[in-house]
């Protein structure tokens, strides 16, 4: 039977201006941050690295640079004992990750061969999740410091439902201008879309991140050795499982998620504009299932809830083995679970290190938790690059059918779904928590 203990709460102090305004700040912050991400995930990187000629399974390692880019997190311990100030820390790292992810659109304008744009793509990509991560953690635990714990999963929730309303419309938007410039013959003209936009975005989250309160580092856990934070974090048994159970999600979802994108434009041969409607019908839903996702974790735990979520991507994955281009409709449903199941498992993820890990030590624990996940997940997607070209090299049947790689791919994706969601339900769940 599940316990749990209440830690003191300053009620309070989540009424001074201050927090109100850097909460207010913090929801703007994560919905530019997240259209930022938008241009470089999913249909619009396959076009540009398409664009370069890059092959399907090296876009699909390319995608998933971003889970193995969670080994930089790491560094958070290297920056933990010279880090006096939080926001001014956060803000340059930012700037600096936002100029590489800005060089990695004006590939296509560099008077270079094909590798060299591919070499130049894949630096810019680590160097800026290097950037990135080193201090997101960081950021999440500054930014987030100004939320009452009590409503940490309602206010999670109301930040997703802000970034993704508001990305629908942005992915919408940029979706169709870019390709109508395309059909027109000027496909560079649409990355010069795509790089204005890029900047206003960067720019807009800066100013967002200037706009929350300032916290000075707190002497304590924070600057003691890596080793002895990584004793007391993996001496956790309770934390350990919850690495274990997310570490089974990062792995299912990138032996396939990172080579969605070419299956949709290639093998599916779906524009980038129905791909963008889909993605946008996926975003709404998952706007609407977002709040009830963080009142049902605020009234139960948050581990019921990435239970809950990790059923709905086990969903997802056992429809996409059956999207083919003869019913490739189903690529819309698969689409709508995922992002459904994904309004569970990212904001209960983060939440659920305050369950089970010392206050002073959740940044920390977050690092080491999304590292671990993290290269798990590259390395999940590396498999899946050469299960991918296997069967592309085959043109694998079976009783005559033609079999897609992504079909597999999505077969093992739900075994470890469902494996996930078993570890949530009769390991996690059953722990002592705390509210803190």
């Amino acid at each position: 039977m599940e316990e749990v203990r209440q830690a003191g709460t300053q009620t309070e102090l989540y009424d001074t201006p201050v927090y109100v305004r850097s909460r207010r700040a913090y929801l703007c912050q994560a919905a530019f941050e997240y259209f930022v991400s938008l241009l470089l995930t999913d249909a619009f990187l396959a076009k540009l690295l398409l664009y370069i000629g890059m092959s399907d399974g090296m876009i699909g390692v390319v995608s998933s640079l971003i889970s193995f880019a969670y080994l930089f997190q790491l560094l958070t311990f290297v920056l933990a004992p010279y880090v006096q100030s939080a926001k001014k820390t956060v803000i340059r790292f930012n700037l600096g990750a936002s100029i590489f992810f800005l060089i990695i659109y004006l590939v296509p304008f560099m008077p270079f061969g094909g590798s060299v744009k591919a070499g130049i793509v894949i630096l810019s990509f680590l160097m800026a999740y290097l950037l990135k991560n080193a201090v997101s953690t960081l950021c999440f635990g500054w930014a987030n410091s100004f939320v009452d714990p009590r409503k940490r999963g309602e206010y999670s929730a109301l930040k997703e439902i802000i970034s993704l309303a508001g990305g629908s419309v942005f992915v919408l938007a940029a979706g169709y201008i870019a390709e109508r410039l395309e059909a027109d013959g000027a496909e560079k003209i649409g990355f010069i879309f795509l790089i204005a936009l890029m900047i206003t975005c960067s720019l807009a989250n800066l100013i967002c991140l200037l706009r929350i309160g300032s916290e000075e580092k707190r002497r304590g856990a924070a600057v003691q050795r890596p080793a002895a934070v990584w004793k007391h974090i993996l001496g956790n048994r309770a934390f350990v499982h919850v690495i274990v159970m997310i570490s089974l999600w990062y792995i299912g979802a990138y032996l396939t998620v990172g080579f969605m994108g070419t299956y949709k434009t290639t093998e599916l041969a779906l524009s980038l504009g129905v791909i963008q409607i889909i993605n946008v019908a996926a975003s709404l839903s998952r706007i609407l299932v977002s709040g009830p996702f963080g009142r049902y974790s605020d009234r139960t735990s948050y581990a019921k809830g990435y239970r809950t979520a990790l059923l709905c991507m086990a969903a997802a994955f056992a429809v996409n083995i059956f999207t083919v281009p003869e019913r490739k409709w189903l690529v819309f449903l698969y689409t709508v679970l995922y992002q459904v199941g994904s309004a569970g498992t990212g904001q209960n993820g983060e939440n659920m290190c305050y369950n089970y890990v010392d206050r002073e030590y959740i940044v920390s624990a977050m690092a080491i938790k999304n590292c671990i996940g993290g290269l798990l997940g590259f390395g999940a997607s590396l498999i899946g690059s050469r299960i991918l070209a296997a069967v592309q090299e085959r043109n694998s049947q079976i009783f005559g059918v033609r079999i897609y790689g992504q079909q597999l791919l999505s077969a093992l994706s739900c075994m470890f779904m469902i494996a996930a969601f078993f570890y949530a339900k009769y390991v996690v769940e059953k722990q002592e928590r705390v509210i803190q």
